[in-house]
């Protein structure tokens, strides 16, 4: 016979027939859509049950960019506009997504208080929140007793009053904290020894609905909102920072990105202020200093005046001034440098924190190494000091950063002492030239001599006074100029309305593409795992000592009393084909023949029913015994109710008069079985052969539609006592190991009177198949009808 395997695998060969893996995908349909059904029903799960996020957006732009401790507009002018760098960029990415900004974001706006709306799944909600919670003061965050991080439940009663929940320990030290109560809104409400107060808003209309609260720490919170925040140069060569933030309430998003591009701006203004401030106080001290100086010279110059009088200098004395001046000008700067070199090596080896270092350029200290090395340590400074407020120290980057900020400091000082060596060195020989005049200035008489010295010093006074004066001129204005490098080009804004996740275009491929997997993976099962029967090869395989009685064609001929309508069909010639086989092998004596199975669902009813129904047709008078007690499946079919039961036989008076119903085929009978095992164990007795005996005298044949092998205890008596059986086996529900099985179970010596039976190959009569769909449909049954029965109860 044709070899019909849905899935051909050779063990051997390894060897996959493609065609007849798509013929098992077109029959497992059901069980394809049950795994597409089940993967819809997990994507609307998930869209359900997931809180939707959303992405938004905020732009930053970068007008100018310079150093925050730079105050070279200051000291050189208005500089030309300068694209900032990707140095510049990483700077300040790291600038804006520090801790200590966030920190004071959340403080500005109370974000440490989560509501959420309960419904399928909690909801968090925001501009909408029925209530406002507010904490007392000693909501520390470092409090181990405090509830932290619990939901607190909140329903609304009336207008007055809500319904307060919460049971569980605190975060930290596990203490239990038990409410459960009512309370008026604007009621304290004691928890341990810290206690807030829930105020209704305004605006709110309705008092239906379940809520719930999280008081968060700020310092969780902050790490988590780090965490979601993301800078972004917008393009290669823009000056704008694109500021991005993912989180289920759009307007609290909102809120939180426009709030940290204020205080970025602030801060920034702020910071570059101080460095004003500071420089500015710094000159205020030297100028003090030189102010005392300047006072004392005066002073001398007035009492050396009221001694002598002097009204004109000599030619010789005025030239001798002149060049003195000119020396004791350039004297002044070099003492300045001197000032800020002292300073610099005075702050680098006093302070620990060089934030508020004072950038050389104030001075007019233009030397790019040391202005380079200033700006590099400021920015390390300014990075470690975040890591500390952070709690980072223990991170393998706060060491390299220190080790970088003592590597910095290193050159400087050794920087430093270079440019001090120089500047010394000038000043020694001003300081010499100085001195030279002063000897060249012996011819000069004695009184203009110590005027010229007076003069000197009094020039040089007021010469480094009104010198710094004009710097800390220029400080004060540039401290109240000052403008931001950045402003706000963009508001925040929701980038898209539908969420980033859950989307439902992406749900819908991830359970498009998981249907896909479960579907290989079940194929891959049936393919490997799942020893199927699935020919009649498979069939010959398993069952040496058994030989096939015959193989039924299972067509849309499902129902044996519909083969009158089409007589000539696969199904019914195979069912002639078995009565032919079974005649054959019986003679005058075995005419009792059961029909079995392993297990449920595999045909035995079916091929029972057809058997008895051929046999009838061929004129021979066949009585169908019906032992499915709680499913009788044959007394459906045929449509018949027997006025008595082999119950009622056995438990009376064992008459057969009244046991055999007539059906559509007056030669075809049946008899109803009934709740047997409440009188019986086993038919291997002397009453149910008694029984037989007795139909044999009336009936041609006797088939006896038996249960599962496999679930049924009886069947294995049965078989011993009946002349014949025939086991069924069906197409992809028997397994291979089930022969196994049954020989575990049958009577000794009982092999050479069984025959199996292969149910379940397909009818390839096209037409046929057509015609009986079309007579079903007439019969009110099959699919079509259904859907428009369906409907027009609708």
């Amino acid at each position: 016979m044709e070899n019909r395997n849905i899935i051909e695998f050779d063990a051997q060969s390894d060897s996959l027939d493609l065609k007849q893996v798509v013929k098992d995908l077109f029959r497992s349909w059901p069980t394809i859509i049950m795994i597409f059904l089940f993967w819809a029903f997990v994507g609307i799960l998930l869209l359900k049950l997931i809180q939707p996020t959303y992405q938004l957006k905020s732009t930053i732009l970068v007008e100018e960019p310079q150093r925050l401790n730079d105050p070279q507009r200051m000291t050189v002018g208005p500089q030309a506009f300068n694209p900032p760098d990707d140095e510049y960029f990483v700077n300040e990415k790291i600038r804006i997504k520090r801790f200590p900004l966030v920190s004071r974001a959340l403080d500005s706006l109370n974000f440490n208080i989560t509501y959420y709306k309960k419904a399928f799944s909690d909801k968090e909600i925001y501009a909408r929140r029925p209530f406002t919670v507010k904490l007392s003061d000693e909501w520390d965050e470092d409090r181990a007793d405090l509830p932290f991080g619990r939901k607190f439940e909140v329903k609304l009663l009336d207008e007055e009053s809500f319904g307060l929940k919460i049971n569980g320990p605190s975060a930290i030290s596990k203490q239990t904290i038990s409410i459960n109560d009512s309370f008026l809104f604007g009621q304290k409400i004691n928890i341990g020894k810290a206690s807030i107060v829930i105020e209704k808003e305004k605006d709110h209309i309705g008092n239906d609905g379940q809520f719930s609260f999280v008081i968060k720490n700020k310092r969780d919170l902050a790490l988590q909102i780090l965490d979601k925040l993301d800078v972004k140069t917008e393009e290669l060569s823009a000056t704008v920072m694109g500021l991005y933030m993912t989180g289920p309430a759009p307007e609290k998003q909102i809120d939180l990105l426009n709030a940290l591009g204020q205080l970025y701006i602030k801060e920034h203004l702020e910071e570059k202020k101080e460095i004003y401030v500071n420089i500015s106080n710094f000159i205020e001290e030297q100028l003090n200093e030189i102010q005392v100086r300047l006072n004392e010279t005066e002073k001398e110059l007035e009492q050396f005046k009221s001694r002598n009088e002097i009204n004109d200098l000599s030619k010789e004395a005025g030239m001798l001034l002149n060049q003195t001046t000119k020396l004791e000008n350039e004297k002044v700067n070099l003492l300045v440098k001197k000032k800020y070199y002292d300073y610099l090596k005075e702050f680098l080896i006093n302070a620990d924190n060089y934030e508020k270092l004072i950038s050389p350029l104030a001075f007019k200290i233009n030397d790019p190494i040391l202005v380079d090395l200033t700006n590099e340590l400021v920015n390390l400074q300014m990075e470690k000091n975040d890591m500390v407020v952070q709690g980072n120290q223990a991170n393998p980057s706060f060491a390299l950063i220190n080790s970088k900020i003592s590597s910095i400091k290193t050159n400087i000082l050794q920087t430093v002492e270079g440019f001090e060596t120089s500047n010394n060195i000038r000043l020694i020989d001003i300081n010499e030239r100085l001195d030279q005049f002063t000897r060249d200035s012996k011819n000069i008489p004695k009184a203009e001599r110590e005027y010229i010295r007076i003069e000197r010093l009094l020039k040089l006074n007021e010469a480094s006074y009104i010198n710094l004066l004009e710097k800390k001129t220029d400080a004060d204005i540039a401290r109240g100029s000052v403008m931001s490098d950045f402003k706000i080009l963009e508001p925040a804004y929701l980038i898209d309305t539908d969420p980033i996740f859950p989307n439902t275009l992406v749900i819908a491929s991830i359970v498009l593409l998981f249907s896909i997997l479960s579907i290989i993976a079940y194929l891959i099962y049936k393919m490997v795992y799942k020893s199927e029967v699935k020919s009649l090869n498979d069939l010959s395989d398993i069952s040496k000592e058994i030989i096939v009685d015959g193989i039924i064609d299972f067509s849309n001929l499902t129902n044996p009393q519909h083969f009158a309508a089409f007589g000539d069909s696969f199904t019914a010639e195979n069912f002639k084909a078995l009565m032919l086989k079974i005649l054959e092998d019986a003679d005058d004596t075995k005419r009792t023949i059961t029909v079995t199975s392993w297990r449920i669902g595999e045909g035995k009813t079916f091929i029972s029913t057809g058997l008895a129904l051929s046999l009838a047709n061929t004129g021979y008078k066949v009585a169908l015994i019906d032992l499915n007690s709680k499913h009788p499946i044959s007394e459906k079919q045929f449509k018949a109710q027997p006025e008595r039961t082999l119950f009622d036989y056995f438990t009376g008076d064992e008459k057969i008069s009244g046991l055999a119903t007539s059906t559509f085929n007056e030669d075809l009978f049946l008899i109803k079985g009934g709740p047997l095992k409440k009188v019986m164990s086993s038919f291997d007795n002397a009453k149910f052969k008694g029984l037989l005996s007795k139909l044999k005298r009336s009936f041609d044949h006797v088939i006896i539609d038996a249960g599962p092998l496999g679930l049924v205890s009886g069947v294995s008596s049965l078989i011993k006592t009946t002349d014949r059986t025939c086991i069924v086996f069906r197409r992809n529900k028997s397994q291979k190991d089930d022969w196994k099985a049954i020989k575990r179970v049958l009577p000794e010596n009982s092999f050479s009177k069984i025959g199996m039976v292969f149910n379940g190959d397909i009818d390839k009569n096209e037409d046929l198949s057509k015609a009986a769909k079309k007579y079903y449909q007439n019969k009110r049954r099959g699919i079509i009808y259904r859907i428009k029965y369906i409907l027009n109860k609708i």
